[in-house]
C-alpha cells in the first residue's frame, strides 16, 4: 500500500496580515487560492499555485464592494475567471465578486439579508457560469436554495431544493456531476449534538431543478458534526461525514458513503475512528481513477478549539471504497491550528492541500499550500533480520522507526517453523520448533501513531547446533539364559553413534558394536529384576542414556531355597545333618546346590543338598542364636537363584541344677477360670482354679510358684525355647523347670501329668512309679501359638504393702494397699486398679515403652480415669483418681495424673525428668534397646 508525502509547503499570505477563511479553484495544472482579511474589508488576497506548490504569480488583490467585513467565502470557476461568493457583514447578505472575460472585479448580490438564513454558502462551476447553494429563510426552518448564474453574472435560475432542513448554523454542500447534473445537501436539525443531525441531499438536473432526494444518517444513531461531497470520476458521488458516536463518548468517526447518479448508496468505508472531541474540518475530492481523497483537520488544546492533537491528515481510497494509501499527515511549519481544509486534484492525480492556519496565540493567520506525491511507505522497524541458535529462545528487539507510545496493538502471523508469543514489541519472543534450523519468518503488524496498520516481514536465521542423540528404553523377553538385544537410538543430524554398556542389574552385559548387546542372567535374588543401561554418543560428544528391561519368557529360575528342619542342638556331634536344602523347579528338572557361606567352615553341603555340621563344639546358643547362610540353586538351563536361610542353634541346658524361684516381694496373681496369662521376667505367686484349664506363658527369667490347683493336669504351660534348653526336675510333688538364663518355675504334678509346650513341640510329663522319676511323651512336633487373652475374664494381682509388682501380659484387676506401690505394666495388657490407688503416691512404670509420646490423653468416667496408649497391643488402664497424683514413668521422663477440684477436671501434667534413683531395674534394663513397632 502506497502513501502520500508532502513535497513542499509554501505560505501564500503575508504573515503580517490576519487572514480569515480561504477557498480554492482548480484551473487545469494550477490552483487559484483566495482568502479574506479580518482587517481589510475591501478586498480578497489571491495567488495562483501549481500542483508542485510552486507559485505561478505573485500575490494579488481582488477588490470587492462591501459595507462590512467579508467572510465565509467560497470560490468557483466562472468563464475564464472566477466567482467568489461571500458573506457581507455590513449588509448581512450574500454577495459574489466576479472577474473573467465578461466582468472585472464586479460585485453582485446573491441573496439579501431578508432572504439569507445562514452565512455559509458553497459554489461550483456550472457550465460557463457558476452555481451557489445557500440557506434561505423558510416558513418554519431554513430551506436549501441553489442559484445559477452565467459567466456574465446574470441570474439564470433560483430554486428551493430542500425545505425545512434545519434551524442552526450549517455549511451547505454542492457538487457538479460528470453528466452535467448536480447534487446539493445540508445538515439537518438545530445544529446541536443532542438533536442528532443527519444529512439530507437532493439530485438536481442541469437547470437546477430537484430530481430525487437521499439521506445520510450517522452510524448507530450518533450525530453528524460535519460533511463534504465530491464527484466521482466513474459516475456518482461520495459523501464524507464526521460523526459523534452514539454513547456520547469523546470518540468520533469519519465515514465515507458512495452513491450512484440516482442517489442509491453503493457502499461505505470507515476512514478513521477514535478521533476524540477535536474540531475536525472535512473535505473530499475525486481522483481520476474513480477513487477519492479524504482530508481532515484536528484541533489543539486551545480555549477556542479544544482537542488533543494538531494536524492535517489525509487518506486515498479506491473506487470500491478500499483504502488505497496509508493515513498521512501534513504539518505546517508553524505548528498552528488548521481552521479549514480544501483539496484540489488535477487530471494527473496530483494533489494539493490548502489550509488556513491560526497561529497558536491567534496573533497572526496565514494560508498554506502543500503539494503531495505518492511514495512507497518507509520501513516500520529498524531491523527485521535476526539470528538465533537452534532450540533456543530469541527475544526480538524490534524497534519501530517512528516513535510509538507503547499502547500500540501488536499482531503477528504464525511462523512456519516456530512460535511467537508476546503482546507488545518489547515482549515478543520467537522459539524455533525442536531441531529446526534454517530460515523462518512471520508478518508483524502494528498500528502506527496515525492509526495505520503497518506490516513487515520479520526474518529469523536459525543456526544449527549439534543435537544430542536419543536412546529408546525397551523391554526384551528371553527364552534362554543369554539373549541378544539390539538397542534403538537415533541422531537428529544422522551422525554415526557409538554404543557402550553402563551397568547391569541381575546379570552381565557384553558387546555393544552397532548397538548389539548380549545379556546373560545371573543368579536370581529377592527382587528378581534384570536390566541394563547403555549410553550412545555422537561424533560431537553428545550422549543419551536408556534402559533395557529383560523379562523371562517360557522359562523360570528355581524357586526360593529353604532348609528343611532348620534347627540344631548346640552340643550336636560332627557329621550331624542339620537339614536338607530344597527349592522347586517349574520345569521339574534336577537342581544342583552350592553353599556360598559356610560360617567359617562350620557347615558343608552333602551331595543331595544336606547341610552337615563339620565339627562339634563350635555351636553355642548363648553366644550366637542363629546363623544366616547363603546358597545357590541352579537348574539344567543354567538359571539359578541365590537366597539366604537361617539355622537356629537350640539351647541345651548346661547348668548344675535349677535353683528355687526367688519370690521375695513377689506379686500374687489369682487367675479366673480359663484365663490366659503371660509371665514376663518377674516374680509371681499364682493361684488358679481347678474347675477349668488355664494357659500360662512363661517368659525367660521368670520366677514363679503355682499353687496346688494347677495339679489337675488340664492347664497348659508354654515355654518359648526348645525342650533342650530347659532342665526339668522332680522335687517331691513339684516339677521345677529352669534354664541357663535364670528362669525358675515350680509347678505341682498331679496324677494326670503336666502339659508343657516347647518351641519344638508339646510334651506330657507324668510320674513314672517304676523309676521314681519323670516320663516324657511327645504330643506334637509343632510350635504352640500363644492364644489371645479374654479381657472379660480378668485375673487378680495382689500387691504387698509398699511393694513392687511386675504385672504379666493379660487382663488383671490389681489390688493395692494404703502404702506406696510400684507397678510395672506390660505392653498389650488391660488392667483395672482397685480404689486403694485413689489416694495417690503410687508409681506405674511402663515397661519397654520408648517415650511418653505413646500415651493418649486420659479422660474421666465418674471417679475413674481411662488411660490408653498409642501402641501395638492397645494397652488400656482403668485407674481410680483422687486429688493426689499417680506417677507414670517412661524411659524419657515422667508425668502425673490427678483430679483438680478447682478446675473440676482431670489433669495430666507435662513431661518432667526422671529421678536418678527412681528408675526400676526393669525399666532401666531396656533403656538402650531399640523400639520395634
Amino acid at each position: 500500500m502506497a502513501t502520500y508525502i508532502p513535497t513542499e509547503t509554501i505560505v501564500l499570505s503575508d504573515l503580517s496580515e490576519r487572514t480569515a477563511r480561504a477557498s480554492s479553484i482548480s484551473f487545469g495544472d494550477q490552483v487559484l487560492v483566495v482568502w479574506a482579511y479580518y482587517d481589510e474589508p475591501g478586498e480578497f488576497g489571491a495567488r495562483y499555485v501549481d500542483f508542485s506548490a510552486t507559485p505561478q504569480s505573485d500575490q494579488f488583490q481582488v477588490p470587492l464592494m462591501t459595507t462590512g467585513e467579508p467572510s465565509h467565502l467560497s470560490a468557483a470557476q466562472a468563464g475564464d475567471g472566477f466567482a467568489i461568493s461571500f458573506y457581507d457583514s455590513g449588509s448581512e447578505g450574500l454577495r459574489a465578486v466576479v472577474s473573467n472575460e465578461f466582468l472585472t472585479d464586479t460585485t453582485i448580490e446573491i441573496a439579501s439579508a431578508d432572504e439569507l438564513a445562514v452565512r455559509s454558502s458553497a459554489s461550483i462551476a456550472d457550465g460557463a457560469g457558476w452555481a451557489t447553494a445557500y440557506f434561505s429563510i423558510g416558513e418554519t426552518a431554513n430551506d436549501l436554495t441553489v442559484a445559477r448564474f452565467g459567466a456574465d453574472g446574470a441570474l439564470l435560475s433560483r430554486a428551493t431544493v430542500l425545505e425545512g432542513v434545519g434551524t442552526g448554523f450549517s455549511v451547505p454542500q454542492v457538487a457538479r456531476l460528470s453528466d452535467g447534473t448536480m447534487v446539493a445537501a445540508a445538515r439537518t436539525g438545530d445544529g446541536s449534538v443532542a438533536d442528532r443531525p443527519s444529512v439530507d441531499g437532493v439530485l438536481l438536473d442541469s437547470q437546477g431543478l430537484a430530481l430525487s432526494g437521499f439521506s445520510v444518517n450517522a452510524a448507530s444513531g450518533g450525530a453528524i458534526l460535519d460533511f463534504a461531497i465530491a464527484e466521482l470520476a466513474g459516475g456518482g458521488f461520495v459523501v464524507v461525514t464526521n460523526e459523534l458516536t452514539e454513547d456520547g463518548s469523546p470518540d468520533t468517526v469519519i465515514r465515507a458513503q458512495r452513491f450512484d447518479e440516482d442517489g442509491t448508496i453503493l457502499g461505505e468505508s470507515r476512514v478513521l475512528q477514535d478521533l476524540g472531541m477535536a474540531l475536525s474540518w472535512l473535505d473530499v475530492e475525486g481522483l481520476p481513477d474513480g477513487g477519492y481523497m479524504v482530508g481532515w483537520t484536528r484541533g489543539a488544546e486551545h480555549p477556542f478549539f479544544p482537542g488533543p492533537y494538531v494536524g492535517t491528515y489525509g487518506q486515498a481510497f479506491q473506487a470500491d471504497g478500499a483504502a488505497d494509501s496509508l493515513i498521512f499527515r501534513v504539518d505546517d511549519p508553524f505548528s498552528g491550528l488548521e481552521a479549514d481544509i480544501r483539496i484540489e486534484v488535477d487530471d494527473a492525480a496530483n494533489v494539493l492541500f490548502v489550509t488556513p492556519v491560526l497561529d497558536p496565540d491567534l496573533s497572526t493567520n496565514f494560508v498554506l499550500a502543500t503539494a503531495l506525491e505518492v511514495a512507497e511507505p518507509g520501513p516500520v522497524f529498524g531491523d527485521v533480520d535476526f539470528e538465533v541458535n537452534e532450540d533456543s529462545v530469541l527475544v526480538l528487539d524490534v524497534q519501530p522507526v517512528e516513535e510509538f507510545d507503547g499502547t500500540e496493538t501488536v499482531q503477528y502471523t504464525d511462523p512456519a517453523n516456530g512460535t511467537v508469543v508476546g503482546g507488545s514489541l518489547s515482549t515478543l519472543e520467537y522459539r524455533p520448533n525442536p531441531n529446526f534450523f534454517g530460515e523462518d519468518s512471520f508478518d508483524l503488524t502494528v498500528v502506527d501513531p496515525l492509526g495505520n496498520p503497518r506490516t513487515e516481514t520479520i526474518t529469523i536465521s536459525v543456526a544449527p547446533v549439534n543435537d544430542a542423540p536419543s536412546a529408546t528404553s525397551q523391554t526384551v523377553f528371553a527364552g534362554t539364559r543369554s539373549v541378544d538385544v539390539q538397542v534403538e537410538a537415533t541422531d537428529p543430524e544422522g551422525d554415526p553413534l557409538t554404543y557402550r554398556a553402563l551397568s547391569a542389574n541381575g546379570g552381565t552385559v557384553t558387546g555393544g558394536e552397532n548397538g548389539l548387546f548380549t545379556y546373560t542372567f545371573g543368579p536370581f535374588n529377592a527382587n528378581n529384576e534384570n536390566f541394563f543401561s547403555f549410553e550412545v554418543e555422537d561424533a560431537s560428544g553428545a550422549t543419551a542414556m536408556a534402559t533395557v528391561q529383560i523379562e523371562l519368557d517360557g522359562i523360570a529360575p528355581p524357586g526360593r531355597i529353604t532348609l528343611l528342619n532348620d534347627g540344631v542342638d548346640e552340643d550336636a556331634e560332627a557329621g550331624t545333618v542339620v537339614g536338607t536344602l530344597y527349592a522347586e523347579d517349574e520345569d521339574g528338572g534336577p537342581l544342583t546346590y552350592e553353599l556360598l557361606d559356610d560360617a567359617d567352615g562350620i557347615f558343608r553341603l552333602g551331595d543331595g543338598g544336606e547341610l552337615i555340621l563339620t565339627e562339634a563344639g563350635r555351636l553355642d546358643h548363648e553366644t550366637q542364636l542363629l546363623y544366616q547362610l547363603y546358597a545357590q540353586a541352579t537348574d539344567d538351563s543354567g538359571l539359578s537363584r541365590i537366597n539366604s536361610f537361617v539355622v537356629y542353634v537350640r539351647d541345651v541346658y548346661e547348668g548344675p541344677g535349677v535353683e528355687a524361684p526367688d519370690l521375695e516381694g513377689s506379686a500374687q496373681l489369682i487367675l479366673g477360670q480359663g484365663q490366659i496369662l503371660a509371665l514376663i521376667d518377674g516374680a509371681h505367686t499364682i493361684f488358679g482354679s481347678r474347675e477349668s484349664a488355664e494357659t500360662v506363658v512363661v517368659g525367660t527369667g521368670e520366677q514363679a510358684r503355682f499353687d496346688p490347683s494347677f495339679n489337675a493336669g488340664s492347664d497348659l504351660f508354654i515355654l518359648r525355647d526348645p525342650r533342650s534348653a530347659y532342665d526339668i526336675e522332680l522335687l517331691g510333688s513339684v516339677v521345677r523347670i529352669g534354664d541357663d538364663l535364670g528362669t525358675s518355675v515350680d509347678i505341682p504334678l498331679g496324677p494326670e501329668g503336666l502339659r508343657l509346650a516347647f518351641e519344638d513341640g508339646e510334651q506330657l510329663i507324668t510320674y513314672d512309679a517304676e523309676t521314681g522319676g519323670l516320663s516324657f511323651e511327645r504330643l506334637s512336633d509343632e510350635d504352640t501359638p500363644i492364644p489371645d487373652f479374654d479381657p472379660q475374664n480378668p485375673g487378680r494381682v495382689i500387691v504387698s504393702p509398699d511393694g513392687e509388682a511386675s504385672v504379666p501380659l493379660g487382663a488383671f484387676d490389681i489390688f493395692g494397699t494404703a502404702g506406696t506401690e510400684t507397678i510395672t505394666i506390660s505392653l498389650g495388657s488391660q488392667l483395672t486398679f482397685d480404689p486403694s490407688f485413689n489416694r495417690g503416691g503410687d508409681i506405674i512404670e511402663v515397661e519397654r515403652f520408648a517415650s511418653s509420646g505413646l500415651l493418649r490423653e486420659a479422660y474421666l468416667d465418674g471417679s475413674t480415669a481411662l488411660v490408653g496408649f498409642n501402641s501395638p497391643g492397645s494397652l488400656e488402664l482403668t485407674i481410680p483418681v483422687g486429688t493426689e497424683p499417680i506417677t507414670f514413668r517412661f524411659l524419657d521422663g515422667q508425668r502425673e495424673l490427678y483430679y483438680d477440684t478447682d478446675l473440676g477436671e482431670l489433669v495430666y501434667t507435662e513431661l518432667t525428668a526422671l529421678p536418678q534413683s527412681g528408675v526400676s531395674q526393669d525399666v532401666a534394663a531396656v533403656a538402650d534397646m531399640p523400639l520395634v513397632l
